[in-house]
């Protein structure tokens, strides 16, 4: 086969590998917003309650609380 030609098939094929790509793309996102999202809670967890009660703590008493309790 001709250089040439070889070139542009490979283009043609690069080509339509990412009009394929983008279509799927689109078709995956078309789904993914037909889907029902769950209800995003804001769950309190003991690591979180630590966290905030370090730092009210820290703002209050100017003492950093230890890891280790």
């Amino acid at each position: 086969m001709h250089p040439t030609t070889c070139y542009q098939l490979a283009n043609a094929h690069t080509a339509d590998l990412h009009q394929r790509a983008a279509r799927e793309r689109a078709g995956r996102a078309a789904i993914q917003g037909r889907r029902a999202q769950p209800p995003h809670r804001a769950r309190l967890v003991p690591g979180h309650a630590v966290t905030v009660l370090a730092r009210v703590l820290t703002l209050a008493g100017g003492h950093r609380l230890s890891p280790t309790r």
